[in-house]
């Protein structure tokens, strides 16, 4: 499983990193910092993603217009992508399911929490059908 994680916090990059790595030690793993070191990270890597973990607030180009953008772009648009963000008005989460997202995750307040949410995000995209 390849996963990007796209966010200009470093610490939290860190902290997911870990996150995944503990869920499943053979996920590759690839971040960048905003939504256009995103496309660059994607046009160089030579696999397609199996998930894309996109923060909101960035600079540059934020969630939103990477998002955006992504559901435009044949070759990437099947790549589930899943809102990661402290932000959780109901509104703003519905906004971005529209546009494509595939699930939202409010950013746990724990290490814990974020490796659990991780561990079910994992096993639902493993199921067959999904």
């Amino acid at each position: 499983m390849v996963a990007l994680y796209i966010d200009d916090d470093l610490e939290d990059t860190e902290i997911f990193h870990e996150a995944i790595s503990s869920v499943d030690p053979h996920i590759v793993f690839y971040s960048a910092s905003d939504g256009h070191e995103g496309f660059k990270v994607l046009d160089q890597i030579t696999v397609v993603p199996d998930f894309i973990f996109l923060d909101v607030n960035m600079p540059r180009m934020n969630g939103r217009e990477f998002l955006s953008q992504i559901k435009k772009t044949v070759r990437l648009r099947s790549i589930p992508v899943i809102m990661y963000s402290t932000t959780c008005q109901k509104d703003e989460i519905r906004v971005y399911k529209n546009l494509g997202a595939k699930d939202f995750i409010i950013k746990p307040d724990n290490f814990e929490k974020l490796r659990q949410t991780l561990k079910e995000i994992i096993a639902r995209q493993s199921m067959p059908g999904e």
